[in-house]
């Protein structure tokens, strides 16, 4: 486990339930099965945004693991110990806190920003509002973070040794990211932001120049500008580097720049950067213990340095030089004191406010049995208002929200109150309107229907609560849909290894962490860690997927499987296609302006000849003086009523165009991608086509009945997987539809890679090209599904052509190999036939030759242009030189059998 602080002032609400992060095309629902762990994510918005106060408004704390899953029972236990860390110096009715866990539902994607791969995991995100609930005051029970790290370290290798976890001691930042993404990069690609470009640079020079000692390492760096030492001769020891003509340095405190790393070999430091993620399933080991300096700072932070932050850091120098200079009972004894004041002081308020929150209870009550319009009732305590939300501080975790009802702005002159409805957490602040009684019962009564419904995860609230309520449901649910007999059949039968490779496209698995084998029944089981989990606990337990989600899954993969759909694994980014396609996007982007300016333009010159038109035609109208004053009258308001509709007209068409221009540019980083590789497989890059084809994320579309597929592999043959004679389209899944006729848009093959369609079985010569494309693509031996009639049509091809093939159907080729051997007695019949008419007739062949020759060249030169017959039958022959190029010598069919063209 690895513990970042940080701090923020909003949005943490919209982050957790939302998910969007600049470089990730997903949202949470995608990403993460979200488990509420503590609290109440609502209640805990509104606590940060009444807050009164400018900047950081709230601690965001991120628990990250390495293992590839934990279950909520140790995340629970997790939360609940760093709870208990973490407030050691306050009471439960002091603060507020909230905390969920993501548990990923997709296991890894690519970052659409820098192209790297990154790997989910699970953690946890806690959220503490910076607000003493009790006094009002600030509450940060951390301090200055960057003081307490030996204490959140020690916090941090004793929650990993009672949980046998990965720690980040053992597992440096190359491998253990704050976000618990352990990244593969085809380079050291580590580094982010504006300076991202300047340590890259430097890392590279590093290792391509083998620099193993520290010194040269601080030269190689001082030439690239002005150089410092910050906490020189300390553990924290790190270089600045201003470069020229920057305003500010640039710190270079990653791992890479450690004295550890520097005097690594090359080869160990080339090992730990380009070593691609660990393709193995982490899971928690045995327990460790906790060695005694650990123990030790976790009793100094209970005991005293915990307190220390919030009683001693109150900005009174005096009392900070005071308690510095104590020995350690006298620093007790001055927190203790403190602490009793505090308490002593607070307490006596918050009685005072509970006193005149009842008072204010029981007047609103008889104003309402009254009938009275709804008054807002004001504390009149003359001390600073509070922010506390009265009868639930034990509220840390919130269960006791029911009792609460009312609570003041805290630090604010407004005289508004903040409504909290006990039952459904919703809340309004109302300082203004007064509404009736019964109005104001009606809204707080809709309130309550809408919070109700359920969100898409199942829950009506954010809440540890609902959070139970909705797993019960999910356990009903899956309990109910495991029993049919139709997922009992899918559960027996279905390949794991097929699912594993379907997930891995549509859900980021990598494949090679999983084993998979044979249960009992003999149905498959993959291995994850420890756990053995047939294909719907893999879904479930594993991916985290709900019921409704898994079963649409394991339907999908069924089918596949029964109609034999090929599979493959999610393939890593072709490296170069990718850096093509991050260079063209200034282009897109500049491309991107031009295109709405000029759509600009086009607006304004289209409201211009409106506005010119109708203009000139009232003009018009008011110059005829051949017409009366109610017959232009009438006529200018037809023509003002033409220029209304015109302008509707306009804006309609606009709109329009708008809509069609924004969707262009709003696609999701990976559509784009796939758009940018289609593009360039229709210039005819072939490269760009295997690429499109490789990061296929769907099954294999079957355009038409009648296909061609190859038994075996397909050749490696990329750089012949055009037909450039045909004209053809390629779309964003790679299939290539190759036309006869372009003008008329005459499919006649698609090509899916794994398969060609032919799109019309009755035209022999679209049989003909579809049989020889198999045969080039996938070898001799190709497997047909269709009507007889297309059968029937490859068989002719073939015996027309010549082409050797061999089907997956016996009795195709039984048919094949008899009709040959009945052409090629014919042939010999005929041949004998023509050697006697020859002997009889005395003409010589050479003159027959001739003669056909020269008739052959008048009707080529009194041909017109090509038909798209012609063209198609050109393709062919182009298809088949292709085919006779590749095709080894010893498979080429012989002549003399009668198979040759």
């Amino acid at each position: 486990m690895l513990i970042r602080v940080r701090g923020g002032a909003a949005g943490i609400k919209e982050y957790l339930e939302s998910g969007h992060k600049d470089g990730r095309d997903y949202d949470r629902e995608q990403l993460d099965e979200r488990v509420i762990l503590s609290g109440d994510l609502e209640l805990t918005d509104t606590v940060i945004g009444v807050m009164d106060k400018e900047g950081e408004r709230y601690l965001h704390i991120t628990l990250a693991f390495k293992e590839d899953e934990l279950n909520p029972e140790i995340l629970q236990a997790i939360t609940d110990e760093f709870k208990d860390f973490a407030m050691a110096a306050y009471d439960s009715d002091e603060y507020n806190i909230y905390a969920e866990a993501h548990l990923p539902k997709l296991k890894s994607y690519v970052n659409q920003k820098t192209g790297e791969f990154v790997e989910r995991k699970p953690h946890i995100h806690i959220v503490i509002p910076e607000h003493n609930l009790l006094s009002g005051q600030n509450l940060n029970p951390f301090g200055r973070v960057e003081q307490q790290t030996k204490f959140l370290e020690a916090f941090q290798e004793h929650i990993n040794n009672k949980y046998g976890l990965a720690s980040p001691k053992d597992n440096r930042r190359v491998d253990f990211s704050d976000e618990s993404a352990v990244i593969s990069r085809y380079k050291g690609d580590y580094f982010k932001g504006a300076s991202g470009e300047a340590k890259q640079r430097i890392l590279d020079a590093m290792i391509d120049g083998d620099v193993r000692d520290y010194a040269k390492f601080r030269a190689l760096v001082a030439g690239q500008g002005e150089l410092k030492v910050r906490n020189q001769g300390k553990a924290t020891e790190y270089l600045n580097l201003k470069l020229d003509g920057a305003t500010k340095g640039i710190n270079l405190k990653e791992y890479v720049f450690s004295r550890g790393f520097v005097e690594l070999p090359a080869s160990e430091k080339r090992a730990k950067l380009a070593a691609t993620f660990v393709k193995e399933y982490v899971e928690a080991s045995s327990q460790r213990p906790t060695d005694e300096d650990i123990s030790g700072r976790l009793q100094e932070w209970q005991n005293v340095r915990a307190r220390e932050v919030k009683y001693i850091n109150s900005g009174n120098r005096k009392l900070y030089l005071a308690f510095k200079d104590s020995d350690q009972e006298a620093r007790r004894a001055i927190l203790n004191e403190r602490a009793a004041n505090f308490y002593n002081k607070h307490r006596a308020l918050e009685e005072k406010r509970s006193h005149a929150e009842q008072r204010n209870h029981a007047q609103q009550r008889s104003l309402e049995q009254r009938g009275k319009p709804y008054e807002y009732i004001q504390h009149t305590a003359t001390e600073k208002p509070n922010l506390g939300l009265s009868r639930v501080r034990a509220g840390s975790d919130l269960r006791n929200l029911s009792e609460c009802h009312l609570a003041t702005i805290g630090g604010r002159r407004s005289k508004g109150v903040l409504q909290i409805d006990a039952r459904s957490s919703r809340y309004s602040s109302d300082r203004v309107r007064r509404e009736p009684t019964d109005a104001g019962r009606n809204r707080g009564s809709e309130g309550r229907v809408a919070a109700q419904q359920p969100k898409r995860d199942g829950r009506a609230s954010d809440t540890v609560a609902e959070q139970l309520a909705a797993e019960q449901r999910e356990r009903k649910g899956r309990a109910a849909g495991n029993d049919r007999s139709e997922f009992t059949t899918i559960k027996r039968t279905l390949e794991g290894a097929r699912l594993l490779a379907i997930l891995s496209q549509t859900h980021g698995v990598i494949p090679e962490k999983y084993e998979v084998s044979k249960g009992k029944d003999g149905s498959d089981r993959i291995r994850c860690g420890n756990r053995n989990l047939n294909v719907s606990d893999f879904l479930t337990q594993e991916m985290r997927l709900p019921w409704a989600e898994a079963a649409k899954v394991l339907r999908e993969a069924h089918a596949a499987q029964v109609s034999q759909e090929p599979t493959q694994q999610r393939q890593a980014l072709r490296r170069e296609l990718w850096e093509a396609y991050r260079q063209s996007l200034p282009e897109q982007a500049k491309q991107k302006a031009q295109e709405w300016e000029a759509q600009k333009a086009s607006e304004s010159r289209r409201r211009a000849e409106v506005r010119a038109k109708y203009q000139t035609e009232r003009r018009g109208i008011q110059n005829d003086r051949s017409s009366t004053p109610v017959d232009r009258k009438a006529a200018l308001s037809i023509v003002s009523m033409g220029r209304v509709a015109a302008d509707a007209a306009l804006r309609e068409k606009v709109a329009e165009e708008r809509q069609q221009l924004r969707a262009k540019y709003a696609k999701p980083g990976h559509e784009r991608y796939r758009d940018y590789l289609a593009d360039r497989a229709n210039q005819g890059d072939t490269a760009a086509l295997a690429e499109l084809r490789r990061q296929r994320t769907t099954a294999v579309t079957q355009h038409g009945p009648n296909t061609i597929e190859g038994m075996g592999k397909p050749k490696k043959a990329e750089d012949r997987e055009l037909a450039p004679v045909l004209a053809y389209t390629v779309d964003r899944s790679g299939n290539v539809t190759y036309y006869a006729d372009q003008e008329k848009r005459r499919a006649v093959l698609i090509d899916s890679g794994h398969r060609v369609t032919v799109a019309d079985s009755k035209d022999s010569k679209a049989v003909e090209a579809g049989l020889r494309l198999a045969v080039q693509k996938f070898g001799p031996n190709i497997k047909l599904e269709g009507s007889e009639e297309f059968k029937r049509q490859v068989i002719e091809a073939a015996l027309k052509t010549g082409v050797r093939v061999e089907f997956s159907n016996d009795g195709m080729n039984a048919e094949l190999h008899h009709r040959r051997a009945e052409r090629e007695e014919a042939q010999q019949r005929g041949k004998a036939f023509i050697e006697s008419q020859r002997r009889a007739e005395a003409v010589p062949v050479e003159n027959t030759q001739e003669k056909g020759q020269e008739r052959a060249q008048g009707a080529e030169q009194s041909a017109p242009r090509q038909t798209a017959r012609e063209q198609l039958e050109e393709g062919i022959k182009r298809i088949e030189q292709m085919q006779q190029e590749t095709e080894p010598e010893a498979e080429k069919p012989k002549k003399d059998r009668g198979m040759g063209r």
